[in-house]
């Protein structure tokens, strides 16, 4: 087998849909399967994919132990030599995928690689990063303006835009790496619920001197956050997106590096409680973001254990009799 492909899906069954027909519609010439992992979607319509797509194989889990987890429980199911964590609210539009066989096959030193996303407004997203730290933090705290200005006066890079360069980590919504170097490193952390995953797992190939390759020549559409539109669905956003970031410093920061980061996102909370008043887009839901800083501000005055022990509880819906998991804690109430 050249590739496994493993979709992690959690209500999205419409663009799951879309998803498999692409990869069908444009894979070609390379031996592949296909793992569908539902982490215990509470709609339930992902049941039907049983006979929708009868040559992929779907595993219905009875847990959402998030997101890292789904990939590592597919990827235990796998046989590729090569395997791709692909999204279910991305669609491709070529053959790209025997295309990044060939290219790792020929890169021994290669170990990851992914493409442009165009985004569902027809705009297209570069969607790589350097490594966090305190540029990013700063930006969080103060306005993603400083980000964007330093940017511009200190490229990531000043190779040719449209050329493959190596990058020290791309988005997981659509991540093509060596099976073997997937194994090597044991795979995605699972304390991550949510975000963070992906850039702890290449920050660890990254330390075993792999390359990570960005080719602008090939192209993905991707809907960005799709099981997570709603207005819980944001508060969880922010929730998972802080937690993870933290749980990362704390394993690959130091005490001091730590504590220089907490001092700026604790102030930029701060100052973002102030001026919160004067957004005009957020008039409609001051008391929603105000909560979010708040919420925030409690998991970053929290310990290592505190982040860890708030990843998920456990309930049974009224309509279904499966056991769920998903976000809920004391920081919420």
């Amino acid at each position: 087998m050249d590739l496994s492909i493993v979709i992690v899906n959690y209500n999205t069954s419409e663009h799951l849909r879309s998803c498999l027909d692409s990869i069908y519609k444009f894979t070609k010439d390379i031996e592949y399967e296909i793992i569908i992992v539902d982490n215990n979607s509470p709609e339930r319509d992902i049941e039907d994919f049983k006979d929708l797509y009868p040559q992929a194989r779907l595993y219905l889990r009875d847990e959402n132990d998030g997101f890292g987890a789904g990939c590592n429980y597919g990827a235990g199911k796998s046989k590729g030599k090569h395997i791709a964590f692909i999204n279910p609210d991305v669609v491709i539009n070529s053959n790209l995928l025997k295309a990044f066989y060939d290219l790792l096959e020929s890169n021994p030193s290669f170990a990851v690689i992914a493409p442009v996303y165009l985004e569902s407004d027809g705009t297209e997203s570069r969607l790589y990063r350097e490594l966090p730290g305190y540029l990013q933090s700063i930006a969080d705290a103060y306005g993603s303006f400083l980000y964007d200005l330093v940017r511009k006066l200190f490229p990531l890079s000043k190779e040719d835009p449209n050329a493959p360069f190596e990058s020290t980590w791309v988005y997981g919504s659509f991540i093509y790496l060596k099976k073997a170097v997937f194994d090597e490193v044991k795979g995605f952390d699972e304390n991550y619920f949510l975000y963070f995953e992906d850039i702890d797992l290449q920050y660890r190939i990254g330390n075993k001197g792999y390359i990570i390759q960005y080719h602008p020549g090939f192209k993905i559409n991707h809907f960005e956050r799709s099981s997570i539109r709603s207005y819980q669905g944001e508060n969880l956003y922010y929730y998972h997106m802080t937690r993870s970031y933290l749980l990362y410093m704390y394993k690959h920061f130091s005490f001091l590096k730590r504590s220089i980061l907490r001092i700026i996102a604790i102030t930029g909370i701060l100052f973002r409680s102030v001026t919160i008043i004067f957004r005009k887009d957020y008039s409609k839901k001051r008391m929603q973001k105000y909560s979010q800083l708040y919420t925030k501000f409690r998991q970053y005055v929290s310990s290592e254990n505190k982040l860890k022990e708030g990843k998920y509880f456990k309930f049974t819906p009224h309509l279904d009799d499966r056991e769920q998991i998903i976000h809920k804690d004391k920081f919420w109430n």
